[in-house]
């Protein structure tokens, strides 16, 4: 389980545990600036808050951690799905483009409108990126797009 997680999340955890080490020692720091008393309570009263409080402050890193780990295996679970997707629209992109490069429409003269449009843009000297940011599409799809177009009819 510990070495499936990604790189990122080990900076995520030390970061949380210096914050939380440094507040402990700034804590310790304040305490005897301010000359508190502790009222005559016993070394072992001592012991027995420090415990607590860094219990606490374990309990709160593990749910920081849980929930950390949660938010990573659902963008891991979504980026997987995409993959997915994406594989099978090359795969029947490619099924489509070796069976059927006599039946498909004239690249000249694209079928659909959007297809006219992305053709445009990188007539215009547009890149991916930027047509992708002005039709509304994904990068791939106008990758995609424009791969079609370079397929001889």
């Amino acid at each position: 389980m510990l070495a499936q997680l990604p790189d990122g999340i080990w900076l995520v955890i030390a970061g949380v545990a210096i914050l939380m080490a440094m507040t402990f020692v700034q804590r310790a720091k304040m305490r005897r600036r301010a000359g508190v008393d502790l009222g005559g309570r016993s070394g072992e009263a001592e012991r027995r808050e420090a415990r607590d409080s860094l219990e606490a402050l374990f309990v709160q890193l593990q749910e920081f951690s849980r929930e950390t780990l949660a938010k990573l295996d659902t963008k891991i679970r979504v980026m997987n799905e995409l993959l997915a997707r994406a594989d099978a629209r090359i795969e029947e992109l490619k099924r489509l483009s070796s069976s059927g490069a006599a039946s498909a429409p004239s690249p000249a003269k694209p079928a659909n409108p959007l297809h006219d449009r992305v053709y445009r843009l990188a007539d215009a000297g547009k890149n991916a990126s930027e047509i992708a940011s002005e039709s509304g599409l994904e990068r791939g799809e106008v990758e995609l797009i424009l791969g079609l177009r370079g397929t001889p009819a």
